[in-house]
């Protein structure tokens, strides 16, 4: 009797705990399915679910600088009266409901700048500078350097809006870039971005 009821103990004993590992099992196969199917999405439908809002740019004239009227693809041109170097933005926004380049993101697309300056840009040469973090927005930075231009161009990406502002010089001019580096930056960190609804056509 002590035999039989010993034997039955552990054979009952491992029917449970079988049973008890079952919820384990399951949870782990069904987090594994999840991770794969996501990486899946990221990889091949990188747009699916990403960010789609559109920003307008609000910014302030630099202080000392002369409001000029912009160009056709701009959105601001500032002018300095003594050294007559320009501050130019522009913007462009893509009104979809998904995102279709999210690898072009506020790192993404100053890396992809600086590749496609040294493929094909002979004499220039191209490097991230440090990134402006003091304003709401971060923007990142690069100077792109030639036989007779250099020009600073920082980059700032959230939804479907890109804002891009460069600040240039040619020749002998380009030693002014230095002394406006803090204006610059300045106009870098007073920048906001508010979201706002643009109509498709």
């Amino acid at each position: 009797m002590g035999l039989g009821n010993r034997g039955r103990s552990r054979y009952d004993g491992s029917v449970v705990r079988k049973r008890a590992y079952r919820p384990i099992l399951f949870v782990l196969v069904a987090v594994g399915l999840f991770v794969g199917a996501r990486e899946f999405m990221k990889t091949w439908f990188p747009y699916v679910g990403s960010d789609a809002t559109n920003y307008e740019v609000v910014y302030e004239v630099p202080t000392g600088w002369n409001k000029e009227r912009p160009g056709p693809q701009q959105l601001f041109r500032f002018r300095h009266p003594d050294t007559k170097v320009f501050i130019i933005g522009a913007v462009s926004r893509v009104v979809d409901e998904v995102n279709p380049t999210p690898e072009l993101t506020t790192d993404g697309i100053a890396e992809q700048y600086i590749g496609v300056t040294k493929a094909n840009f002979d004499g220039w040469t191209a490097r991230r500078l440090e990134d402006e973090t003091r304003g709401s927005e971060r923007f990142s930075m690069i100077e792109r350097a030639g036989p007779d231009r250099t020009t600073l161009t920082a980059y700032s990406v959230r939804g479907n809006t890109t804002l891009i502002v460069s600040m240039g010089a040619n020749g002998g001019r380009r030693e002014n870039l230095a002394k406006h580096l803090g204006d610059f930056r300045r106009l870098l960190s007073e920048i906001r971005f508010r979201e706002k609804v643009y109509a498709a056509y």
